[in-house]
């Protein structure tokens, strides 16, 4: 008797091509480490769309020190630019799984970062700015919330 095609072993392509799932509650990494990356890119283009709102709702308003300030500075640079672009080229992420709901897991992304942009008082001549930026993350309720990035000074315009 011959088993079909789909039930003879190293034939189920579909489950071969699938990761091992992680048991309930076990900290998967890698996903982790995607989310990120996904969260860094949304940081980018909020930036480049020029929505501060969208900018600010990525942080975290109780963990980033001076977050007032930060506010205030992102507002500073939307307002007085007329065009913005912003390069991300990850340079290294790093995932600690939390231990708890008192222990929250954290990410770092180190990003070689440029941005290109023109002043509304001065729109035909474009400056440039390149860096690298440390962002620090925390994982919460609502998700990967930045903490910390830095220099800041980066976003002066």
């Amino acid at each position: 008797l011959l088993a079909p095609p789909m039930q003879q072993k190293g034939c189920d392509q579909k489950s071969a091509a699938k990761p091992p799932a992680t048991p309930a509650g076990e900290f998967d990494a890698v996903a982790a480490e995607r989310d990120v990356r996904r969260k860094v890119e949304d940081l980018r283009l909020a930036f480049e769309s020029k929505q501060s709102r969208g900018v600010m709702r990525a942080v975290d308003p109780t963990g980033l020190s001076a977050y007032p300030a930060f506010e205030d500075q992102i507002s500073n640079l939307m307002d007085s630019t007329s065009e913005l672009r912003l390069f991300f080229r990850s340079a290294n992420v790093q995932v600690r799984a939390g231990s708890g709901a008192d222990k929250p897991a954290t990410a770092q992304a180190l990003v070689d970062a440029e941005m290109v942009y023109a002043l509304k008082t001065s729109p035909a001549q474009q400056k440039r700015k390149t860096g690298q930026l440390q962002m620090d993350l925390v994982q919460s309720d609502a998700g990967w919330r930045f903490v910390k990035i830095e220099p800041r000074s980066f976003f002066a315009p």
